[in-house]
């Protein structure tokens, strides 16, 4: 009768561990950003020639950035979310910034923006 009892506790236990695995796994998975860097440099760019262009009057700056959050399907707190995931990994801080800046230059190459 003992055995008995002994199993049911280690299958518990069994359970308990697994599910500790499978939260952790969640959670691990669920911090990773979900946006891929290139979206998230072309909304950047398109904000930053957006706040160029209307710098002087906020309201139409407001109203571009979220004409560029709606097009891209996402809102700007998600977008700022996504971009502190990235600020905690240097090196993928550093490529989305290089990646940004080929996109302003190429739209500056085609005379898009000064």
């Amino acid at each position: 009768m003992k055995r008995k009892f002994y199993l049911k506790r280690a299958e518990k236990n069994k359970f308990l561990i697994g599910a500790v695995i499978a939260v952790s796994f969640i959670f691990s998975y669920c911090s990773q950003n979900k946006y891929p860097r290139d979206l998230l440099a072309k909304i950047y760019v398109e904000n930053l020639v957006a706040e160029g262009k209307y710098d002087f009057n906020p309201d139409s700056l407001r109203f571009h950035q979220q004409k560029v959050f709606a097009k891209y399907k996402i809102t700007q707190d998600q977008f700022k979310s996504a971009l502190k995931d990235y600020q905690n990994d240097l090196k993928e801080w550093d490529e989305f910034f290089k990646r940004a800046k080929v996109m302003l230059d190429s739209l500056k190459a085609q005379s898009v923006i000064k």
